[in-house]
């Protein structure tokens, strides 16, 4: 698919997202077959899984047939229940696939769990425009601390959201916080220590006659 003109993609991804609508559970042999791309496509099938691939990046949601095995449109299927069954084999074979994938990113390259965590959280929260003479995407930290905040943002809310999470259970939020204090100083501070510190400007402020109203 790379050496394809990005309109001729999208006919044939526009074509594969048809052939799934109109008959679910179908492989990616059987659509490739059915598009008569066998005899125009060395590695028919692999185009056709490439072309999922960017109908999901466009907002399709397709997903695994039964048993897991073809493609189904989310869209083709009115059952509420059924549609649940679809995405929860999805996410289970999704994590299957996932796992194995970052163990065997460890053993490969000998990261740790946790650097290969942070390249797939990269992969999934941040946009890649290094195609478009930007930065690509991260490989550490200290690369993503270099981004746009914009490109950054939603690794910054996923912190946050796990931030919000902790503030809910306050023996939790202590225990994080004070972890945090020891390696970064006064930057996490509670809210009584906040309000003591307040309370000790306006103090001196006010012994000083330089208090504002």
């Amino acid at each position: 698919m790379a050496r394809i003109k990005e309109a001729e993609a999208e006919r044939m991804t526009a074509s594969v997202v048809r052939c799934i609508r109109e008959k679910p559970g179908l492989t990616a042999e059987q659509i490739a077959g059915r598009l008569g791309w066998q005899s125009e496509f060395a590695y028919a099938a692999r185009a056709v899984r490439e072309c999922v691939r960017l109908a999901r990046d466009g907002g399709e949601p397709i997903t695994l047939g039964e048993r897991g095995f073809g493609y189904v449109h989310l869209d083709s299927i009115q059952d509420e229940r059924q549609r649940a069954l679809r995405v929860r084999l999805h996410r289970e074979r999704t994590r299957s696939y996932l796992i194995g994938n970052a163990r065997l990113m460890k053993a490969l390259s000998r990261m740790t769990a946790v650097e290969v965590g942070q390249m797939m959280l990269f992969d999934l929260l941040i946009p890649d425009d290094g195609e478009a003479g930007g930065q690509a995407r991260p490989v550490c930290m200290k690369d993503l601390a270099k981004l746009p905040p914009t490109r950054r943002q939603s690794v910054v809310r996923l912190v946050r959201n796990f931030l919000d999470a902790l503030k809910d259970d306050p023996e939790a939020w202590e225990a994080e916080r004070a972890a945090l204090a020891d390696a970064y100083g006064p930057v996490f501070i509670t809210h009584e220590q906040a309000e003591q510190f307040e309370a000790a400007y306006h103090n001196i402020a006010r012994a000083l006659g330089k208090e504002r109203p």
